[in-house]
């Protein structure tokens, strides 16, 4: 079962994370994905994680889960967050594997914190999408909810988040049924499945735990300035990514790739946003140890 704890960090505020597998295995901390949290939905890659020997530590941000609200945060104060985890946690190097909007904190550590990362991979990541000649890459539909996100006052986003929250719990199976249109077939399969869906669920449900801030300063400060350079990690990095990623296009993964110094990627046709962590576990877990 998933175990959620809470640390103290220096400033006052509560860190919560959740870990699986063996403590005395190779240490790996898993970021969650944007809108989303950590529990059951980690539980399930924890899992995995356990069988190839691996420690996995799942933080929720600030704001998020049991994790403090922290106002006016910046994305660069996060690796002082994970070094602070790391440190109480008693450990001195470690890996992370991050998914979707997770990807930009993990980016972040990978600048300000590489001498205590071993290897880092991105799963269905995204890209600093303030810089012009990406957003060049995204189509239409992901330029409008990009000026969206960036625009709309603090009460819409709420409102647009609480609609959200409210479909999930009251209407799951039409919520999972629309996002089952809109995806490959390999993705659709486990959009449907049941285990997956409750998962799924309890995640959102977690992340609106306290109130809406912590996901909607999350997504804003994805779609903002990163305030750092991707071509001055220097960290090992492995994108792995589904060609038919609605989400976040393949194209601005590829692009990402020829910015990053010490990069390998893989890409899987017919696969999705959600489908290639579920699906590929095990081979991304063994690639950080």
């Amino acid at each position: 079962m998933a175990c959620n704890k809470i640390i103290k960090l220096a400033d006052g505020r509560n860190l919560s994370f959740f870990e699986f597998g063996d403590p005395k295995g190779k240490p790996v901390f898993y970021f969650h994905g944007s809108g989303i949290s950590t529990g059951l939905y980690s539980e399930k890659l924890g899992n995995t994680a356990a069988e190839n020997g691996i420690y996995l530590i799942a933080p929720d941000r600030p704001g998020i889960g049991l994790s403090d609200y922290k106002p006016e945060r910046c994305l660069l104060e996060w690796p002082k967050d994970l070094e602070e985890l790391a440190n109480q946690l008693n450990i001195p190097q470690f890996s992370i594997v991050s998914e979707s909007g997770g990807s930009a904190y993990a980016y972040a550590c990978a600048y300000l914190i590489p001498h205590r990362i071993n290897k880092v991979a991105i799963v269905s990541g995204i890209c600093p999408l303030y810089i012009k000649s990406l957003q060049k890459n995204l189509s239409i539909k992901h330029r409008l909810a990009l000026f969206f996100l960036k625009r709309s006052p603090a009460w819409l986003l709420c409102k647009m988040f609480a609609s959200l929250k409210k479909s999930i719990e009251n209407r799951p199976e039409d919520f999972f049924s629309k996002a089952a249109q809109k995806a490959s077939v390999i993705e659709k399969k486990l959009i449907l499945n049941p285990e997956l869906q409750s998962c799924y669920k309890n995640s959102i449900q977690n992340s609106f735990r306290q109130d809406y801030k912590g996901v909607i300063d999350d997504m804003r400060i994805l779609s903002g300035n990163w305030g750092f350079d991707l071509r001055e990690i220097s960290c090992r990095i492995t994108l792995w990514h589904g060609q038919e990623d609605g989400s976040a296009p393949i194209i601005m993964t590829k692009r990402v790739q020829e910015l990053l110094k010490n990069c390998h990627a893989a890409y899987f046709p017919n696969e999705g946003h959600m489908s290639v962590i579920q699906l590929h576990a095990g081979e991304i877990f063994r690639s950080v140890i």
